[in-house]
């Protein structure tokens, strides 16, 4: 009898080994499709990832460019506001002193604007 429940055993222990290796098989199979397709997805990836990297450089040169644009564009405007509150403040005061002090002081002002304008 108990000869008997050994090779019953022995018998079960078979078919779950059987199952176990026909499992892990599969298994094996799924991963070597799974990795042969990311494989031949890999170049692909690169290149939308290069795509991409390309156009976030694109987008930061535009970026960039804009801001210097602007930069430059509000400096030229407060160069030109300041010049136009000068001018308005000397020729009132040429209008309320004329002397020739005043005109001195204007081609002094011009001067430096363009000096300013060379450097």
């Amino acid at each position: 009898m108990l000869t008997i429940f050994f090779i019953i055993v022995f018998i079960a222990e078979l078919i779950v080994a059987g199952k176990v290796i026909s499992v892990l098989k599969d298994a094996d199979a799924k991963v070597c499709e799974i990795n042969n397709q990311v494989t031949e997805a890999k170049p692909v990836v690169v290149s939308g990832l290069n795509s991409v990297s390309s156009g976030v450089k694109s987008a930061a040169k535009g970026v960039e460019t804009a801001t210097k644009f602007l930069e430059k564009k509000r400096r030229d405007a407060i160069v030109g506001l300041t010049k136009a509150v000068v001018g308005i403040v000397v020729f009132l005061l040429i209008k309320k002193y004329p002397h020739k002090r005043l005109l001195t002081a204007v081609d002094a002002v011009y001067s430096l604007d363009n000096l300013l304008r060379t450097v």
